[in-house]
């Protein structure tokens, strides 16, 4: 999501998942668009929780990317209060607070005077997380009729839909969701509940 930067220009295999008869609370009439973190590492491996310089401009021009693409009602993020794993790499292997999500999305959601949430309910590294993202955005009637912009850690995006496949389409035997490229910051997920609760995701 945001401008395209370099290294970031092979977009992607398209792919489309759908799943019918959605069960256990699952929501209706959602949409949610779901965003990675902008550039975070200015070597392999190389991590301190925050963003680099060219991820500050990508979550910068995200307004205007994404101007007259989507129109999301609230923006959520996780909440940069939570602890991220120093790499090996990193000095010291200290742990930081993990700030690049949040400060990806946040100049979208001043932009367009969006309401703008962060979750901690629960940690975002911790081994039940999929299972516990899925059920926060995609069960119990919360987000049912809403549409929302959300940026997360990208590897723990293809989990989360995993998850809610595996507890909520008991009868769904097609492919998981596909690993998130590691250079691409501008694919947009948009995973949508119609009003039976049939499901389709998809990076179109």
């Amino acid at each position: 999501a945001g401008a395209s930067c370099p290294g970031s220009d092979t977009m992607p295999a398209l792919f489309s998942i759908k799943a019918t008869g959605g069960i256990n609370g699952i929501n209706r009439n959602e949409t949610v668009y779901l965003i990675r973190h902008a550039e975070a590492h200015p070597v392999s491996g190389w991590d301190d929780g925050n963003f680099v310089a060219a991820g500050q401009w990508r979550a910068l021009a995200l307004p205007d990317a994404l101007r007259g693409k989507i129109n999301p009602t609230q923006v959520y993020s996780i909440d940069p209060a939570q602890v991220y794993p120093g790499a090996q790499e990193t000095p010291g292997n200290f742990s930081f607070p993990y700030v690049r999500p949040s400060l990806t999305i946040e100049p979208y959601a001043i932009a367009n005077n969006l309401p703008y949430y962060l979750v901690s309910d629960f940690e975002l590294f911790d081994n039940s997380s999929p299972q516990l993202t899925s059920d926060y955005f995609f069960k119990g009637g919360r987000f049912s009729n809403q549409t929302v912009l959300v940026a997360w850690e990208h590897a723990h995006i293809p989990p989360t839909i995993d998850a809610l496949l595996a507890n909520h389409f008991p009868t769904y035997s097609g492919p998981k969701a596909p690993t998130w490229p590691e250079n691409d910051y501008d694919t947009i997920w948009t995973v949508r509940l119609d009003d039976k609760g049939n499901l389709t995701v998809d990076n179109e």
